[in-house]
Formats: structure tokens, sequence, C-alpha cells
């Protein structure tokens, strides 16, 4: 199950994936979905599971989607995804922010790019990073492996990662908000131990990564995952911050006082590449049907055998 980076009681994303087979399945993309025979005997289970969370959790909305061997065979809303305008929840229209699980794609976007040679995994990062510094005295560098694998040795102090502001219209928000290599550079880089030696859950490490796709790409983040990943995906629902015609169907996010719901303001922040992809459950079983189906959807070879078997 997915859930959002905060405790706002958000209308949430709920993705069971059931996963079958491995990398080791053909490059072709699988046929058509048929749903399997089980699986009319487990739909009153997911209602009354998904109905008995949203009731004790005050959710107010929720999807739910089931991908397996590479092809999705349960897609279903659930509530609002408005309260307001009485919105219902549409797994293929309906947007939510998928908080931290943006760390976990824009890996994918960083793999794809060493998967065709034009970054590699032992790289350095530092010419990627122009002007940055990583206070800590270690030499040692800091490689493209260690901010996917969250052991760059970052600190996570977490400071000052959010756009405040929360009064004032998205687009003056946004434009309070520095790029993300200023961001980075911002005294957000604090080395406190040498790469490569512990796990520590990393928010600045993979932010990094998502600079150094950026500028390894040309593009801006938002730009290079837009061309890197979902758009091969088939995820054409899904962006880096919802913009345009897409926020018209983006998920509003609730609080829960005792007594109400209280919509929420859009979150921004600093650190994208951690944080700030919003997508359909459609789109999310897009990228799974790919991850469960040997590496390719029916859109898309999203990587090859041989990164495949990096993952395992």
């Amino acid at each position: 199950m997915l859930f959002p980076e905060t405790m706002t009681r958000r209308a949430t994303l709920l993705a069971l994936f059931l996963t079958a087979g491995g990398c080791s399945a053909p490059a072709a993309p699988p046929p058509e979905a048929t749903a399997p025979s089980w699986l009319a005997d487990l739909e009153p289970d997911i209602d009354a599971i998904i109905a008995d969370e949203m009731a004790t959790n005050y959710v107010p909305g929720a999807a739910v989607v089931i991908v397996q061997d590479g092809r999705t065979i349960f897609s279903r809303g659930y509530g609002v995804a408005d309260i307001e305008a009485e919105r219902p929840v549409d797994p293929d229209r309906t947007l939510f922010r998928i908080g931290s699980v943006s760390k976990a794609l824009t890996a994918l976007a960083v793999s794809r790019l060493v998967d065709d040679g034009r970054l590699r995994w032992d790289a350095d990062v530092a010419p990627y990073a122009s002007g940055m510094t990583n206070p800590g005295g270690f030499r040692d560098p800091v490689r493209l492996e260690h901010l996917v694998t969250h052991t760059g040795g970052f600190d996570q102090v977490g400071y000052g990662r959010r756009v405040g502001r929360a009064e004032l219209p998205l687009a003056e928000r946004k434009a309070l908000r520095p790029s993300l290599g200023e961001f980075l550079n911002d005294r957000m880089l604090r080395r406190v131990r040498p790469a490569g030696e512990h796990f520590v859950y990393d928010t600045y490490g993979i932010s990094l990564a998502g600079h150094v796709l950026g500028e390894a790409t040309g593009l801006s983040y938002r730009d290079a995952m837009q061309l890197e990943l979902f758009g091969p995906l088939g995820m054409t629902r899904s962006a880096v911050e919802a913009e345009g015609d897409l926020l018209d169907d983006l998920a509003v996010g609730y609080g829960w006082n005792g007594s109400a719901y209280v919509a929420q303001p859009y979150e921004l922040y600093m650190s994208m590449p951690a944080s700030s992809i919003d997508a359909t459950p459609a789109d999310m079983a897009r990228l799974m049907e790919a991850l469960t189906g040997g590496g390719a959807n029916a859109h898309v070879r999203l990587y090859s055998e041989a990164i495949a078997a990096e993952f395992l």
C-alpha cells in the first residue's frame, strides 16, 4: 500500500501490487489481461477492507489497482477526490501525490540513463553538481550508485524542505522556490559519513540524483522525468507537480479536525525528486506492469535484462 508522505489524512492512494514471475519474463509485453477466477471471490474482501480503512482513518477517497504478471487485473475507485465538488475517485483520471514513492521513480529514470550508457553507476557526481560543496571533510567521491542506494553519507536534518506561504496562489508559491541545484547547494548537502558505508534513508541523496538526471539530459528534473519515464511508460496523466488541465483532476488533501474534513494546501517541496510526483492509479499500474513483466509493458521496454539483474 502506498500512503502519502504526511499525516494529513488526504484522499489516499492505495495500490495493491500482487507480483508473480520475475525479470526473466520475455521482453514482449503480456497479452490483454483476463481476470483470474480467484479475483471474483476476493473483490468483496477488497471492498470491505477499503471501506473499513476509509471509515476508521477518515479517508474520503481511495483507489486500488492490482497488477499480476505484468497485467492490470483490477482497478477500482472509492469515495470522492473532492468533497465540496463531490468528484468521485476515478483510477484512470484522479491524480494523487505519491509522496516518497517519488524516490523510486527518480531512481528508475536514472537507471535508464545507465542502461544506455549516458551515465555510470560508479561515476563521481561532482562534475554534475557544479558549484556545490560537500561539507564534512571526506575526500572519497560520492558516486551515482550511492545516491540511489541511500548510502551517500548525507545528513538528513530536513531543514527548509517545504515551500511556505500557503496563503498565496500556487503559481506565486512556485516562484518563491529556488532551482533544485540552488536548494541543494544552500547548506543542504552535509556529508557526515563516508559514502558507501551505511544505508540511511536519504531525501537529499535522491534529490541530488534528480539533479544529475537533469544535468545529464540537459533538461529540468520535471521535463527529464517526462522524457525518460512517464512518456515511454504511457503514464500520460502523471507529472512532477501537476499543472494545467491535470490540476482539475488532482485529489484534494484533507485533514480531520475531530468533526469535519479540512482541505489542506497543495504541498510544494524544494526536494522534488524525493517528494513531488502526482500520478493516477492507472498510471502507477502501467509502471508496475513493466516492473512485474520483465521490464516491459504495452508501451515500452523500460530497461534491459542486464540492468534488471542489478535490481535483484
